[in-house]
């Protein structure tokens, strides 16, 4: 007996059939229902693996992140509408780290520096770390961020301020290379002053900039230049990497590691002792992160929980109006990091202190793998605005108010976001509000050392 053809579906089962996606279409082959409309059905199928496609790719490939309040704008454009500041920082963070954006970056600091230069606002420029190629360790300036060093080269010629911070990469060359971190804090050729792994620069209201503090003896102690009515604001650069990345025990960089956490103990309580400016932590690592180094992200090493002792408490005690840091590969800018500590650290501080990360000079983030997960990112933070896209901060001293700048270069584009914040705010009241502060999944993978 010949076999016969199935029947065809009913009306409800052929709408069922069509609803359930590519793949059961795919399975219903020779069916009466998938042969009577094949042409639509193999376009209806190749649509859906596009969108499969699309969608493995962008896992494979990464995300990018671009939220906050931001304006297209030229960073060489004059800001003459806006108040002249008294100081611009520019920050420069991660540079070593050698991806193929530094040429882009480079001609917009070189925009900013000119724009300064004419409106006469005296710049310095804040290397944050991480400022050598971790794959040479040869001490010397890799091509690759050549355009940057250029810049502030001739920046430091023109008789501009230009000094750094050490980061992991400083202290991880120097254990490869068999050599000091003080080697690899200062190469040769270096467009930058880092006469210490901590240290002061004092900025006076003229715009210069010198260092004001001096560490010596066994014990270490520090000393702090006198302030007087001419000084504007302090930065005090510390070694974040000695503790949060130090060198194996035992190892010839351990006892330079121990000197250089001894210095930063020493200096913190000279700060403590001599009355001053206003004070800006300057380091490698952020006090809070809203990347993947923070709390609950994929490698959690930057948060208040995380710090050296003397660290904390300074932030703690108000210390510090506010802290410029990289390590993440993108920027971002925060009014107050307390919420943030709140939930990190479960740690009540006494004063407001904002935070402005410059991490995206080379190799930012955006479309970088795993880095870019939303999955991996930190969850403390909750940032004013922040993009993994290349880019730089900015720091603006205008008479009472500090204003926290982001630049990112997105689709082709600069974009600019900016914070205003009072130089002087009162202390928190003794009873304040707190967040929400709910567990997350990763937020314990990381103990803070002892």
């Amino acid at each position: 007996m010949p076999k016969l053809p199935p029947p065809p579906p009913s009306p409800t089962a052929a709408r069922s059939l069509a609803a359930r996606g590519p793949w059961t279409r795919i399975a219903a082959r020779g069916s009466g229902a998938a042969r009577g409309s094949r042409p639509a059905a193999r376009g209806s199928r190749l649509a859906a693996r596009g969108r499969w496609i699309a969608a493995l790719g962008a896992v494979l490939v990464g995300c990018a992140v671009h939220r906050g309040e931001w304006a297209p704008e030229d960073p060489g454009a004059s800001t003459a509408t806006r108040e002249r500041p008294a100081l611009r920082l520019l920050l420069i963070g991660d540079a070593g780290h050698r991806g193929r954006h530094g040429s882009e970056v480079a001609a917009a600091i070189d925009g900013r520096l000119e724009a300064g230069r004419a409106e006469g606002v005296a710049t310095t420029l804040l290397w944050l770390g991480d400022n050598l190629a971790p794959a040479r360790c040869d001490g010397a300036i890799d091509p690759r961020i050549a355009p940057l060093t250029e810049v502030a080269a001739a920046h430091v010629r023109a008789g501009g301020a230009s000094y750094a911070a050490i980061g992991e990469a400083e202290w991880a060359c120097a254990g490869r290379s068999a050599s000091s971190v003080a080697a690899q804090r200062q190469p040769a050729g270096a467009p930058w002053s880092a006469p210490a792994e901590n240290y002061v620069i004092r900025v006076d209201v003229d715009g210069r900039a010198r260092v004001a503090s001096r560490c010596e003896g066994t014990p270490l102690a520090c000393t702090i230049e006198a302030s007087g009515d001419a000084s504007l604001i302090d930065l005090v650069i510390l070694d974040s990497a000695a503790w949060l990345a130090p060198p194996p025990p035992g190892s010839a960089l351990a006892a330079e590691a121990a000197r250089s956490l001894a210095e930063q103990a020493a200096l913190i309580a000279a700060l403590r002792a001599a009355p001053g400016p206003e004070r800006i932590l300057v380091s490698h690592h952020p006090i809070e992160s809203a990347g993947p180094h923070g709390v609950g992200g994929r490698w959690p090493d930057s948060a208040y929980a995380f710090h050296s002792e003397p660290v904390r408490a300074a932030v703690h005690d108000g210390v510090f109006v506010g802290v410029l840091a990289a390590h993440e590969h993108a920027v971002q800018m925060s009014a107050d990091l307390s919420p943030a500590i709140k939930r990190s650290s479960r740690a009540w501080i006494t004063a407001p202190i904002f935070e402005l990360e410059g991490g995206a000079s080379t190799r930012p983030d955006a479309w970088i793998g795993a880095r870019s997960w939303r999955y991996f990112q930190g969850v403390s933070l909750a940032p004013a605005a922040i993009s993994n896209h290349a880019g730089f901060a900015e720091l603006n001293v205008a008479g009472d108010a500090l204003e926290l700048v982001l630049w990112a270069r997105r689709a082709g584009r600069w974009r600019r976001a900016a914070l205003t914040v009072p130089r002087r705010r009162p202390p928190h009241p003794v009873e304040s509000a707190s967040p929400g502060m709910e567990p997350c999944l990763q937020c314990d993978t990381t103990a803070p050392r002892q």
